[in-house]
């Protein structure tokens, strides 16, 4: 409705507002078939990954907390991997026009130069879509070929980025927003509220870090040092009491410090804050044209 609304205020007549509308929708359809496909792709990777490594929360670290070097290569050769495709989500980020004072100089167009921005903004949305996409697919075969599953990832993500490196699980594109709490993602210019883009999964992520630390204990040998033992137990409990809290944020175990810092410089150029919000979603179909990413 407010869509109708906004042609209506541009001063288009009856018939060109259905002549539009049923152009728009046509490539708007053939841009989303192809857009579908992409991501029908990126979910048969992530159910490949699921089959041979497990569900993500299944993940058991290592006992001693010290993350093996070639763990952490083949960490690293995801990212490497899948840096051309996020460079491409983080420039898509860029050219997203947001700002009351963009959709002022729109309203303000000829005709024709409207009827070109929208076709304009339907492109890019789909572009945007396959992009995303193509974010998903390419990182789930760099996993598949390094032979490392989302479970292990997502373990060494948070655990480099956000406990270590102290890199914020807030970090979105641009001046966006994410709130660690809810999960939801906010992108605004300029003034106005931001637009909700929906949830990132950050209280799904939570959970499955401290799901694998639980597994991490309870696989731990009799024979562990008790101080180890204890001072994981403890690290649980304080994630169970505190939703908002990262592993670890008090200060990194020794054995987990000593293996990540060969691989501060590498980590560090490997991480986008404008793609972070994305780097640990799992996508599933949702019907024929949905897609959810949690």
């Amino acid at each position: 409705m407010a869509a109708k609304h906004w042609l209506i205020g541009c001063g288009l007549g009856c018939g060109a507002i259905v002549l539009i509308f049923l152009v728009i929708s046509a490539v708007g359809t053939f841009f989303l078939r192809d857009t579908m496909s992409g991501f029908d792709s990126a979910v048969e990777t992530r159910e490949t990954l699921d089959e041979r490594f497990g569900a993500v929360r299944e993940f058991t670290p290592p006992l001693d907390g010290a993350i093996p070097a070639d763990r952490m290569e083949a960490f690293l050769a995801v990212r490497e991997a899948n840096s051309p495709a996020r460079e491409t989500v983080a420039q898509a980020f860029e050219s997203i026009s947001t700002t009351a004072q963009e959709a002022r100089e729109l309203e303000s167009k000829p005709l024709l130069d409207k009827v070109r921005s929208i076709f304009g903004i339907v492109g890019s949305a789909a572009d945007f879509g396959g992009d995303i996409a193509g974010f998903f697919d390419a990182r789930n075969r760099a996993m598949l070929e390094h032979d490392i599953g989302m479970g292990e990832y997502t373990y060494i993500y948070v655990l480099a980025y956000y406990s270590w490196l102290e890199r914020s699980p807030g970090d979105a594109p641009g001046n966006a927003r994410v709130n660690t709490r809810s999960g939801n993602i906010s992108i605004g210019r300029g003034r106005g509220a931001p637009q909700e883009l929906g949830d990132i999964g950050n209280s799904r992520i939570s959970s499955d870090v401290l799901s694998m630390l639980q597994n991490q204990l309870d696989a731990l040998p009799e024979e562990t040092d008790d101080s180890w033992r204890e001072e994981l137990a403890a690290e649980i409990e304080m994630l169970e009491r505190d939703s908002d809290r990262l592993p670890w944020q008090d200060g990194v175990p020794a054995p987990i410090l000593a293996s990540l810092e060969p691989f501060r410089e590498r980590l560090e150029a490997a991480y986008n804050p404008s793609t972070n919000a994305f780097e640990l979603l799992r996508n599933k179909r949702r019907g024929l044209w949905s897609i959810q990413a949690e």
